[in-house]
């Protein structure tokens, strides 16, 4: 990044400069990856066959969080091949919840707990509106750490590494996954579970810009898409997370 504190509009940064000593931080980046792990089994009325396909997949991922606890998030996949960073954003039901005090150390303990939900979508035209259930658990968290940031010029605490798993369900007694029909379902049933593990580490650098900056989402996503435009990314806007 060149010059970020000049190329933000409306920069307020030089009032942050100043400061010194522990401030509540807000937007934080971390840099990772999730390895996700799929099955699916699918039967079609139609053709009275049943499939069992397999696969995996590793992506490199960015993401912006609050350290206090806000819902605001934005979370970039990238394809290094092409190049593209593809960007959600959004507002989680809870922000991450912070445990005090974690072994006895006096500082939290981080668990975002937005993996934990069900829902149900709807295929238009076809069924009633509960057509697919989807079920999401697992945990990504760690414990919180005092970290320095030298240009915004204070401390926070936040989570150095965040890591681990979630399983996703998403099936339907109703309809199975049929690519030739118009919807992309028609009679039958499938069931399908995505397992996954992810390992984040925190950015000292992005994070320290973006609190530069204010620390707001806004600031955090014009930092972490400067960084990726100066490494000529194309950013593709995506729907919000399903959490």
């Amino acid at each position: 990044m060149k010059n970020y504190l000049s190329r933000f509009t409306g920069v307020t940064a030089a009032l942050l400069l100043g400061s010194s000593g522990t401030a509540p931080a807000e937007h934080v980046v971390y840099r990772g990856s999730t390895t996700v792990r799929w099955e699916l089994l699918n039967y079609l009325a139609t053709t009275q066959f049943t499939s069992l396909l397999r696969g995996s997949q590793r992506l490199q991922q960015i993401g912006i969080s609050s350290s206090l606890g806000n819902t605001g998030y934005a979370l970039y996949t990238l394809d290094s091949r092409q190049h593209i960073a593809y960007k959600s954003t959004g507002n989680f039901a809870k922000g991450p919840t912070i445990f005090p005090n974690f072994n006895d150390s006096g500082r939290g303990f981080e668990v975002h707990k937005q993996f934990n939900r069900s829902w149900s979508e709807d295929i238009p035209g076809l069924g009633d509106t509960e057509d697919i259930w989807n079920r999401k658990t697992g945990i990504l968290g760690g414990p919180r750490s005092l970290v320095r940031l030298p240009v915004a010029n204070f401390s926070i605490e936040a989570a150095l590494r965040l890591t681990g798993y979630h399983t996703h369900t998403i099936c339907s007694e109703d309809f199975g996954i049929d690519s030739s029909a118009s919807s992309g379902y028609s009679t039958g049933r499938f069931f399908r579970v995505d397992s996954s593990r992810s390992s984040y580490r925190f950015d000292l650098r992005l994070t320290d810009q973006a609190n530069a900056l204010g620390g707001t989402l806004p600031s955090a996503i014009f930092v972490v898409e400067d960084y990726l435009t100066d490494r000529n990314y194309t950013i593709v806007s995506q729907p919000p997370l399903p959490f």
